[in-house]
């Protein structure tokens, strides 16, 4: 499912909440939106609720939640490119079988137009919306222009995989790119996506005006360790 908008930044504190949180919202079916997985949700409902901590066992508590359906796994792009296809599927998780390269390429200058234009909008959006009733404009949070896309060149399970190279939107890469820089956190992913050290997997979703184009928007990584064939037996 994928929920939206949700303007993170200008949530209240207690509304805040982390990845691999449960929460309670009221949402509904986006009619803007025609794909099947898209919901909007109230972000002034929205009441966090159990975080699901890392363990040491290959997150075993996050993986019996995240992967309990078994209806949005493919065992390799193609898989979901076709699903896409027949039955207009815009998300699902899939592991790498090599991970080739992790880069940063520089964004054209129509996407710092888009950004602006998504500015102003969002702007005209919030003096509508009981959110940001009590802020003045000229307290509004400005978003600083990221003229990089960070993306990945990997080959999925098929043993046919020409290959694939893959823009990240996941979020919290691009807020570690604003603290520390395009090159500490190009270090940083690239270490996360070592297939040696961790059980990488690519959550996967299109995007609304290109339906057939897919993107990175979070990435499964837990780290690979001993541990994992003892798993019930410590539990």
């Amino acid at each position: 499912m994928r929920l939206y908008p949700i303007l993170f930044r200008y949530l209240d504190n207690y509304r805040v909440f982390n990845k691999y949180q449960w929460i309670t919202a009221r949402i509904k079916k986006s009619k803007e939106d025609s794909r099947p997985e898209s919901f909007k949700i109230d972000p002034e409902s929205i009441v966090p609720g159990e975080v699901i901590a890392p363990d040491r066992f290959m997150w075993h508590l996050r993986s019996e939640v995240v992967f309990k359906s078994t209806r949005y796994i493919y065992t390799s792009m193609e898989a979901l490119l076709n699903d896409n296809k027949a039955n207009r599927v815009s998300m699902g998780f899939v592991r790498p079988r090599v991970v080739n390269d992790v880069f940063v390429e520089s964004r054209p200058h129509e996407d710092f137009e888009t950004f602006l234009c998504k500015m102003s909008d969002n702007q005209a959006r919030r003096k509508q919306q009981s959110l940001f009733e009590e802020m003045a404009s000229p307290n509004l949070k400005n978003l600083r222009f990221l003229n990089s896309r960070f993306k990945v060149s990997w080959h999925c399970q098929d043993v046919e995989c020409k290959g694939h190279n893959t823009s990240i939107l996941d979020w919290e890469v691009y807020e570690l790119a604003r603290k520390i820089g395009n090159e500490a956190a190009l270090s940083a992913i690239s270490e996360r996506l070592d297939l040696s050290s961790y059980d990488v997997g690519f959550f996967m979703g299109n995007l609304k005006a290109y339906p057939n184009r897919f993107a990175i928007g979070g990435i499964w990584y837990p780290k690979r360790n001993e541990l994992k064939n003892q798993l019930y037996l410590n539990l």
